[in-house]
């Protein structure tokens, strides 16, 4: 019954099955990437029957989603690019989050209800969780720099020095030594208070 939740078919991701049948096909809600909510027959999914809400056909009329002219905004792309890493297995990305079970929370499978909590996105930020083993939610995202979401990645190595914890790219600047020098003194096994004080 659940076997199509989160598979993509076109524009439309489809979250749960209703209760509803159509000669005697499942209706399953689904959502699609302009931010509205539909209903769609299983068969028609399965068959690439029908691939969106509805805009594809209609083209984009104006005041037909409120939502319209915020379509090609950072926000929206943002928003977009949340939910296709974390529920499209073809995503380049789905590995790093999909696959290792990182949610987007059932509020924000809309546009408007996103948009509600997190606002515009400032210029030069991205969409960033505070927690990267939870998923997205409101009180676990922020808008922030490209800086402080490379310092947050999983694959960083965080380096202890006199009860500090940081990554090597936070050290570099903390301790005004060239970057680069700083990885090939460490990739060449210095210990870190060679490294760090030569």
């Amino acid at each position: 019954m659940n076997g199509l939740t989160n598979q993509r078919f076109g524009k439309l991701v489809a979250i749960k099955p209703t209760k509803e049948r159509r000669d005697a096909y499942v209706i399953w809600e689904c959502q699609c990437d302009c931010g509205n909510i539909t209903k769609v027959r299983s068969n028609d999914l399965k068959r690439g029957r029908t691939k969106s809400c509805g805009c594809l056909q209609k083209g984009p009329v104006p005041g037909q989603h409120k939502n319209y002219n915020k379509l090609r905004t950072p926000t929206y792309q943002s928003w977009a690019d949340m939910k296709k890493r974390c529920s499209n297995p073809n995503s380049i990305n789905f590995k790093n989050y999909g696959d290792r079970d990182i949610k987007v929370c059932k509020r924000w499978l809309t546009f408007e209800s996103f948009y509600r909590d997190m606002g515009e996105c400032p210029k030069g930020l991205t969409l960033g969780r505070m927690n990267n083993s939870l998923g997205y939610f409101p009180d676990n995202c922020e808008w922030q720099t490209h800086k402080k979401q490379n310092n947050n990645k999983r694959n960083n190595r965080i380096i202890e020095y006199r009860g500090k914890k940081l990554t090597m790219e936070q050290w570099s600047r903390e301790l005004n030594i060239n970057y680069g020098k700083l990885r090939e003194r460490l990739c060449n096994h210095w210990s870190i208070e060679r490294a760090f004080n030569n």
